[in-house]
Formats: structure tokens, sequence, C-alpha cells
């Protein structure tokens, strides 16, 4: 007969310790406001960055908020309010605040684009669909809109 060995095991039972649903808040607040920080930087240097793509502005954005040995004086004082934040979450906060304020400078353009002074929007025959408050999506014919209007104005007045 031949050896038969026999295979320890060992079961250990850690306890998962949650602290619920806030236990992101503190970071998550943190991020906002260097967001917040980020997207100002953006708006106020927009006329140089607006022609860059997000793998472009993230380097010439870092160059202007946070401190290195080779960039050791910074336009903005990022790297002083938001001491040691995490690079991936820099990064992060500066592709999404650049496609933030790039959407809002290019709604903005295109809203100027369609309002002529006349008080009509031209929509190109377009028949987008309308959101209102209560989630209720709408083709957005004029018509509709009066009537869809009306009902809302009624019900907040009347409920």
């Amino acid at each position: 007969m031949g050896k038969v060995s026999l295979e320890k095991t060992k079961t250990i039972r850690n306890k998962i310790i949650s602290h619920g649903a806030k236990t992101f808040e503190p970071t998550i607040a943190i991020y906002r406001e260097a967001l917040a920080f980020i997207a100002d930087v953006i708006q106020k240097e927009f006329d140089h960055l607006k022609h860059f793509n997000t793998k472009q502005v993230i380097p010439a954005v870092e160059k202007l908020i946070h401190r290195t040995k080779t960039n050791p004086f910074p336009k903005y004082p990022f790297t002083d309010r938001f001491y040691k934040f995490p690079s991936y979450f820099r990064r992060t906060a500066l592709a999404k605040a650049f496609g933030d304020v790039k959407s809002y400078y290019s709604n903005l353009e295109n809203w100027e684009n369609e309002f002529d002074g006349s008080g009509k929007v031209v929509r190109n025959g377009k028949k987008d669909l309308a959101v209102f408050p209560t989630g209720k999506m709408y083709h957005a014919d004029l018509n509709a809109s009066y009537n869809i209007g009306a009902r809302y104005f009624l019900r907040e007045i009347l409920f």
C-alpha cells in the first residue's frame, strides 16, 4: 500500500466591520471640493485649454496646480489646499472638471447659435424629447409643450 497524506485546513472567521452608508462621506466631500477648485481653474484658463482633448489637458492643468520638484511654483495653490491628494483622484477630478466645463461652453455656444433674438428658438425641425420634473417625457412640438406646461402649472397651483 502507498503512503496517504492528509491535508490540513484551517478556517479563519473575521468579522467584517461596516460603518454604514456614511463610510465614504468625508472622502467624497474632499473630492467634491477639489473638483470645484479644479473646475474653477479650468474655467479661468479655458481660452488656452479649449482645443485640448482630455489626455492633453491633464498634464497641462497639472502644471498649473500641482507642485513638484520640477514645478515648485504652480500658478494655483491646489497642493497647499489638498496636501497629499492621491494622483488618481486628482487626474479623475481633472478629467471630470474639464468635461463639465467644456460641455458648459459647448451648450452655451449651441444656445447662442440657436437663439436669433426674435424670441423663437430655431430647432431645425428636430422633435427632441422634453423632460419635466415629474420624470415624464414628451415630444417637444409647440402645441404639446403648451398643453403639458398648462397641466403642470395647474397641478402645482391646485395640489
